[in-house]
């Protein structure tokens, strides 16, 4: 069993460029995602910490996504003209920043595929269904300064006009060159094939009003955009296109921030607000619930208890899992806030925020407190990283289900690790909230007894 701890990563403070025009002190360090070297970790498996994102095995191409590249190569006999639709979605990379690829999607025939960029419509069976929507759209790239969007303006005011759109647009795009490899990583959803855009138009159909306002609004702070949005009902999914877009915050501070760093920094300002504003003065839950979802080849278990606000996300991946690829042993992880929230970011990445986003919201909307654990086992058949919208959505999908109640902790806590196929007792290797109850002590003699 490989057990990779927090305390193993060497965390190194930046400031964050592309969005330090929303943060301030009390949250900047949370939104830090830098992480520096590995320090004492077992490299036989750090894929589960570094997911692509932090090179921490300091090869030159991802092992587990240049494998997925390959499985997942979109062959497609495209003209370079494309007279079709885009969804309200564009992407802004990160690479080369600031100078960096951006555009919206493209999808090769006349047709409403406004629900493909948006997460809360998405309800699949299995990866390979996703992949048959996502990887049919094509990622245009042009290249604009991020911190000055406006000496393009031609280009940054189509990308409005394409986040802007109530529905999916008219598109026409003539491309220089198309390449042959998908878009994928932990945190975005995958988007196919790419290329480099000539020239391109899109033609919105109508706006999404709330969006509109906050646009236009050009003396309303991005913190504040973004929570009048989401407290307007705004989708998450097109709360995080227009961050990207630069479309939130005073005049003179917007900028466009890459798409990977916006969904993160959506989930985590959201749900930090829901926590501090709203859920800490709520009462506390009576009872202990479990809610369970069966996803697209994972489970997710969801613990909440009485008691103050405390929030902790645990991941196991199989073997054959997309971030246990090529491993031989089952590799948890995990992180964990107490009731005043955290000062660093977490060690697992955007899943944590994700989740903290869908737990804090059931919590502000049924009106109570609660505190929280939610464990993810991902399986073989989870081969493919697909964005941390999929953990957002599995666990809002768990909180809509009806839970079993149990009147003590220590039943709630032996039933969830029931329902896993990982041995219960390896699990609580890992688990820190349940130090804080006193129950701990008879689970664990349960456990060493039945495990």
């Amino acid at each position: 069993m490989i057990y990779l701890s927090p305390r193993f990563v060497k965390k190194v403070r930046h400031r964050i460029p592309w969005i330090s025009h929303i943060i301030n002190e009390d949250n900047a360090g949370e939104l830090n995602p830098y992480i520096g070297k590995m320090s004492g970790a077992n490299k036989t498996n750090i894929c589960v910490i570094c997911r692509g994102s932090k090179n921490l095995c300091r090869k030159k191409v991802c092992p587990v996504l240049e494998k997925q590249y390959v499985i997942y190569r979109v062959k497609k006999k495209l003209d370079r003209k494309i007279e079709g639709s885009s969804p309200p979605e564009i992407f802004v990379g990160r690479i080369g920043y600031p100078n960096v690829y951006v555009g919206p999607l493209f999808y090769s025939e006349r047709k409403d595929i406004t629900h493909f960029s948006i997460a809360e419509y998405w309800d699949f069976a299995t990866i390979s269904e996703f992949l048959n929507m996502r990887l049919s759209l094509i990622r245009g790239m042009s290249k604009i300064n991020i911190k000055r969007p406006n000496q393009n303006k031609k280009l940054h005011q189509r990308l409005i006009d394409t986040v802007l759109s109530k529905r999916a647009l008219d598109s026409e795009a003539e491309f220089r060159k198309l390449i042959d490899k998908p878009t994928i990583g932990a945190y975005i959803q995958p988007i196919g094939i790419r290329g480099i855009i000539g020239d391109f138009e899109v033609y919105p159909k109508g706006s999404l009003r709330e969006l509109e306002k906050v646009y236009y609004d050009e003396d309303l702070k991005a913190n504040e955009a973004i929570i009048e949005l989401y407290r307007n009902n705004v989708y998450v999914s097109r709360i995080i296109q227009g961050l990207s877009a630069g479309m939130y915050g005073l005049e003179n501070q917007r900028k466009l921030v890459p798409t990977r760093w916006s969904i993160t920094a959506i989930d985590c300002i959201i749900s930090k607000w829901l926590r501090d504003e709203i859920i800490k003065y709520k009462p506390t839950i009576n009872n202990n619930l479990v809610f369970e979802y069966n996803g697209m080849g994972d489970k997710f278990i969801v613990i909440l208890f009485p008691g103050s606000w405390k929030y902790e996300f645990i991941e196991i991946w199989w073997p054959g899992s997309s971030w246990n690829y090529f491993g031989n042993y089952i590799a948890i992880c995990g992180d964990y806030e107490l009731h005043w929230g955290r000062t660093t970011y977490a060690s697992i990445g955007g899943c944590y925020y994700a989740t903290r986003l869908a737990v804090s919201e059931y919590l502000s909307k049924i009106g109570i407190k609660a505190g929280v654990i939610v464990i993810r086992e991902a399986y073989p058949e989870h081969y493919m990283p697909v964005g941390v919208w999929y953990v957002r959505e599995s666990v809002r999908r768990a909180l809509l289900g009806k839970p079993y109640e149990f009147a003590d902790f220590d039943d709630a806590i032996k039933f969830a690790l029931s329902r896993l196929k990982v041995r219960p007792v390896e699990v609580l290797k890992v688990m820190r909230l349940i130090k804080d109850v006193k129950q701990q002590k008879s689970i664990l003699e349960y456990i060493n007894k039945n495990g």
